[in-house]
């Protein structure tokens, strides 16, 4: 590996770190799951950026392989991400059937905004929202995009979930001490869901969290 090659992964690096670590080396490095001393070292020109060092790092950044390797010239910002919409719609009401159509649309996603959060392209999807229990914070007809990576709950994060043969979209919460979740609605006019875990006739599952509505973080 000759000077050029470190030199342009290093620029490359920078160039990620300034635009979505607000140039922070430490932030950066804890994304990547590497020591921060080991980022000033290599800026310091004490060690090198190496083949499966850089790898790794695409890897864990979303980056399609030997990107960081690319010149100035072909080293391109990747502003977004298509991912699938489905035909299923998430019920903001009384339930809707479980009844995924396909693939049906790809809705743009943020690149920067996906790397940020450390989202998997592949663990997201993207829904339409019927009804209108969840409004003002979805409105009916709105789309929102999904984490299926989230299979666990946090107190009042928005989830889809499935109950039945019903599928929702809900605020969450625990139940302390006591095996139940709670289902709640943003619009007052909607009763409150109890579900008990201990069930199993109640055929319970998150589908993922709600992440994003119209590119804005929920």
């Amino acid at each position: 590996m000759d000077i050029d090659i470190k030199e342009i992964r290093k620029k490359n690096l920078q160039k990620i770190i300034d635009r979505d670590f607000h140039g922070s080396v430490h932030a950066f490095a804890r994304r990547v799951k590497r020591p921060s001393g080991f980022f000033y070292d290599v800026f310091a020109g004490r060690r090198p950026l190496g083949e499966r060092i850089m790898r790794a790092i695409e890897a864990e950044l979303g980056l399609v392989p030997h990107e960081l390797d690319a010149s100035d010239s072909e080293f391109k910002e990747k502003r977004f991400e298509l991912v699938n919409v489905y035909g299923l719609k998430l019920s903001a009401g009384v339930g809707n059937e479980v009844c995924f159509e396909g693939v049906v649309d790809e809705a743009p996603v943020s690149a920067t905004l996906i790397r940020k959060n450390g989202w998997k392209h592949e663990r997201l999807c993207c829904f339409n929202i019927d009804g209108n229990s969840m409004e003002p914070t979805l409105q009916h007809g709105s789309r929102v995009l999904v984490n299926t990576h989230h299979d666990d709950i946090i107190d009042s994060k928005i989830y889809a979930i499935s109950k039945g043969n019903n599928v929702f979209i809900k605020r969450l919460y625990k139940v302390f001490n006591e095996p139940k979740i709670i289902a709640k609605s943003d619009n007052p006019i909607y009763p409150e869901l109890y579900i008990d875990l201990t069930d199993e006739k109640s055929d319970f599952k998150i589908i993922g969290m709600a992440v994003l509505r119209l590119e804005e973080p929920l």
